[in-house]
């Protein structure tokens, strides 16, 4: 958090979890990292007026001609993020770092008002997606949390302002957890071909970078893998609930 800042988001899930532990060290750790020692090197009012211009400037700035102050990368094919790829898909904006240059990949051409309103429904949506599928704390193992955390990774993915593609390295754990659970599913079984085809097409669409990078990216190869794997991780969340409630009701 103290060197990306997006991982931040992850402090709404350890408030829901009521994982109190892990929010007081975070709180504590970011007051070292943003407040003592910047205060001690640059002085309080220094390392106040740092972090003001900060702030300002990258987590509080989004409009119609970037986010942050990244104006070339903000909506260009390289940014994979939720916002990225709604601006870039939604809006007539080139998705070349150069924007004066002709490449758009848009499909509508809504307004930046109608764009963010789009982001905010299919982010409301995402979260009452993972927070539905989770199952209550009772029932919680230690494979029901391994899917939960796999799921949460995934959405700070998403939810980041800025997802490029070295930030995509965090697909590394939500896809052990889908082979763990294609290994326990029955052989033969729907559920295990079901878990073979979605593996096969979240290898598939960030290999197309291979092929044509540019093209691939500013469609969001990666951002659609992000949200197949998000979708099939909250299914399996979702089966071992109902399970759970099951075994919880005829005990």
């Amino acid at each position: 958090v103290g060197i990306k800042a997006f991982p931040l988001m992850a402090a709404g899930y350890l408030v829901y979890r009521r994982h109190w532990v892990a929010c007081a060290s975070l709180v504590v750790s970011l007051g070292v990292l943003f407040v003592a020692v910047p205060f001690a090197v640059r002085g309080p009012k220094q390392g106040a007026e740092d972090l003001k211009v900060w702030a300002g400037g990258m987590l509080f700035k989004y409009d119609n001609g970037s986010i942050g102050q990244r104006t070339g990368r903000a909506y260009s094919w390289k940014n994979q993020s939720l916002v990225g790829m709604a601006n870039r898909l939604l809006q007539r904006k080139s998705a070349d770092e150069d924007t004066t240059r002709n490449f758009y990949v848009n499909v509508a051409d809504l307004d930046f008002r109608a764009t963010s309103a789009v982001i905010v429904g299919v982010a409301l949506a995402i979260c009452l997606f993972y927070v539905g599928v989770m199952p209550r704390h009772a029932h919680r193992t230690p494979e029901s949390n391994a899917i939960e955390f796999g799921m949460l990774l995934l959405m700070i993915l998403l939810f980041s302002p800025y997802s490029f593609g070295y930030f995509f390295v965090w697909l590394l754990y939500p896809f052990a957890v889908l082979v763990h659970q294609w290994q326990k599913a029955p052989p033969g079984s729907a559920d295990r071909r079901r878990i073979a085809t979605v593996f096969a097409v979240c290898v598939a669409l960030p290999a197309l970078t291979l092929v044509h990078q540019r093209t691939a990216e500013a469609y969001g190869n990666f951002f659609f893998t992000t949200l197949i794997l998000l979708g099939t991780l909250g299914w399996q969340l979702n089966k071992l609930k109902h399970a759970a409630s099951a075994d919880a009701t005829a005990a």
